[in-house]
């Protein structure tokens, strides 16, 4: 319908546009936090290796030197690990933020678009009811206007 407005629609504009920024600013953090599992698992891919080779270097009768750098390097890798699962953890906790913050922008758009279909609705029954209203206003005034003028006497 042509003639319907919604009142609210700036509001609507408004919720659409901060769903959008919940959007990307969600997609950005999901983003981070796959960055930050990868990060994670080849740290542990390494450190998996790592200590297979200082297994093998102490089964084979390696040197005091050789054991050492490798677990000085494992301890190097544990920390890094630490870490990694921290940030890991951070991102999880931002994504899950902003889930939440997505998921209510979502549905407050959701509510004003619900309220807008109503109105509309509600217009074009009203407008259709409107025009229903002329019509039969019409259809009365020809169907009363014959009988009218037969009962007036001529002259």
């Amino acid at each position: 319908m042509s003639g319907f407005k919604f009142r609210l629609q700036k509001v609507l504009d408004l919720r659409v546009h901060r769903e959008r920024e919940s959007a990307t600013r969600l997609g950005e953090a999901q983003q981070r936090m796959r960055e930050a599992e990868h990060a994670l698992a080849l740290l542990n891919a390494i450190r998996a290796s790592t200590a297979e080779q200082l297994s093998r270097a102490h089964g084979d009768g390696g040197t005091v030197g050789q054991l050492q750098n490798l677990r000085f390097i494992l301890g190097q890798l544990d920390a890094k690990i630490a870490t990694a699962t921290a940030e890991r953890e951070v991102a999880e906790e931002q994504v899950q933020t902003l889930l939440r913050e997505f998921t209510h922008a979502l549905q407050q758009r959701r509510v004003l678009e619900q309220l807008r279909e109503r109105q509309y609705e509600a217009s074009r029954d009203e407008a259709s009811q409107s025009e229903r209203k002329v019509m039969d206003d019409v259809a009365i005034a020809r169907h009363t206007r014959p009988r009218l003028a037969a009962e007036l006497p001529e002259g």
